[in-house]
């Protein structure tokens, strides 16, 4: 419609400059493959997923030495299913999943503990795990973390297909998006 009050989501993305993505190689950092990322994938009760970020209460600063000390955590989670119309998410576009911070599985011993507030990992991708032996899974960026309700245990995030179509849109239509297409305005 045009008026902001009824946004579905709001998102941006950058295109990055030749210089800029050299800049970044040249330090280590790596870039997705588009064959990482997967749209469109039906979300069931028993899919698996993967959260992986470095939350503000798991880092500390030591100021001694001059340093930040981050702790990754690393969550394994299940979709809630539930509809959420009161918070104004669908399922349409976003990924809801659990996150009862109280009765959290350590992902390296197995033991129950207490999570951290997850503030601060906003960004991290969302990862579709994808069994293809027994203990062995392929892992597929599906969305974005952008939200955290602590009253509901719930982690959420929009799916990727939403970026995806975006860049489709503004710079390649070439990339295939199976999922959730976006009817753009520009302001």
């Amino acid at each position: 419609s045009g008026n902001r009050n009824d946004d579905v989501i709001d998102l941006v993305v950058i295109r990055l400059n030749s210089n800029t993505v050299e800049g970044l190689l040249h330090t280590g950092k790596q870039f997705l493959e588009i064959s990482s990322v997967k749209t469109g994938h039906p979300i069931q009760s028993n899919t698996d997923f993967l959260i992986v970020g470095f939350p503000g209460s798991q880092t500390k600063i030591d100021n001694r030495n001059k340093n930040i000390i981050e702790k990754p955590f690393i969550f394994r989670t299940r979709p809630n299913l539930k509809e959420l119309a009161s918070l104004s998410i669908t399922h349409r576009n976003h990924i809801v999943l659990e996150y009862s911070r109280n009765i959290i599985r350590d992902v390296t011993t197995g033991n129950i503990k207490t999570g951290p507030l997850p503030y601060g990992i906003s960004g991290s991708g969302i990862w579709l795990l994808e069994r293809e032996d027994f203990n062995k899974y392929q892992a597929f960026l599906v969305g974005i973390l952008s939200e955290y309700f602590e009253n509901r245990a719930l982690l959420i995030g929009p799916k990727i297909d939403l970026f995806i179509d975006v860049v489709r849109n503004k710079f390649d239509s070439t990339i295939p998006n199976n999922g959730v297409r976006v009817h753009l305005i520009e302001t």
